[in-house]
């Protein structure tokens, strides 16, 4: 799966006082493109069953937001979207990517605190956004990002953190391996969410709690409605649980699209626990556009979907 353009991880909101908020894209793998209580309880994880277990049942769905917009005067609209939708469907589980810097700052950013505050605090979970450039980094500067956000945040309000451009074969599988145990040393109730954006190797399940499998478009070629898990690496992940499988669906135009994009995350062929879906465009083949600048014009029906087909509801009407 690609991942967003050069130009597009230099995006960046003036003003000397505020901190930049890279726009970055959740990842894709290099040379490829329970509701808790009290803090974050993340799944079991598990070495991939046998090919003979039958894959697992589908699960109530999450949402995953890259939230990689500043809040300035006009981006502030997003999160008190975010802050609303929270308090208002409390039975969905809304989790948001918080980009301050692209993960790497050392002290705290009043406006960021500020409404990430405001959205834990109405039902919200946040995670930090930290990149690992395809395991290049050294483990200690991404363990050094790691412990910013639970410094100058705090783990109220951080409760994992989201490992960008991570890779998806054996050759830094040790890497990943280790640098999740060193997370969890550092706290061990931190949610790690791995993002190779692609299907990576069975021994990735030791390397996060949770894996974005899928980043790219809604329709087309490699599209999310023809995403099946089960026809790449072994098909390991369709026996792995809904819960630790992600998806970042961008280019999805229409609110009935994006229903359906919904429902085919719940089924058992795509089985993304986490979903997200937006109507904003990027084009790998131009590397034009952002998905991640602001949420989807839909924003309060995807909430809603997710809702009603986690309570077995029909879906509610598109506005």
């Amino acid at each position: 799966m690609p991942k967003n353009p050069a130009r597009a991880r230099k995006f960046q909101c003036l003003g000397a006082t505020i901190l930049t908020f890279l726009l970055t894209a959740c990842g894709g793998g290099e040379g490829s493109h329970d509701q808790a209580s009290g803090g974050v309880q993340p799944p079991e994880v598990t070495t991939p069953p046998d090919g003979g277990t039958p894959a697992p049942a589908p699960e109530p769905q999450r949402i995953l937001v890259p939230a990689y917009f500043y809040p300035d005067k006009v981006k502030i609209a997003d999160w008190q979207a975010l802050t609303e939708s929270a308090a208002s469907a409390p039975r969905v589980e809304i989790t948001a990517i918080l980009n301050p810097n692209n993960g790497v700052f050392s002290q705290q950013d009043a406006n960021i605190a500020r409404v990430a505050t405001d959205f834990v605090n109405a039902g919200g979970k946040m995670v930090g956004y930290v990149n690992s450039r395809y395991g290049r980094r050294a483990t200690t500067e991404v363990l050094a990002n790691v412990q910013a956000y639970l410094q100058h945040y705090g783990e109220h309000i951080v409760h994992g953190v989201f490992i960008d451009e991570m890779a998806n074969d054996d050759k830094r599988l040790a890497y990943y391996q280790d640098l999740y145990r060193r997370i969890k040393s550092l706290h061990p109730q931190l949610l790690v969410i791995g993002n190779p954006g692609s299907t990576p190797t069975s021994g990735y399940a030791q390397a996060a709690d949770v894996l974005t499998t899928f980043e790219g478009k809604g329709f087309g070629e490699k599209g999310y409605d023809s995403y099946d898990p089960g026809q790449h690496a072994g098909g390991w992940l369709a026996r792995w649980p809904a819960s630790a499988q992600a998806a970042l669906v961008h280019n999805v135009s229409s609110c009935a699209s994006m229903q359906a994009m919904v429902k085919r995350s719940a089924s058992r062929s795509s089985l993304s626990g986490w979903i997200y879906v937006t109507d904003l465009e990027y084009e790998p083949s131009s590397g034009v556009g952002n998905p991640w600048a602001t949420l989807p014009s839909y924003w309060p029906a995807l909430v809603d979907t997710v809702r009603s087909l986690g309570n077995g509801l029909p879906l509610p009407g598109c506005r």
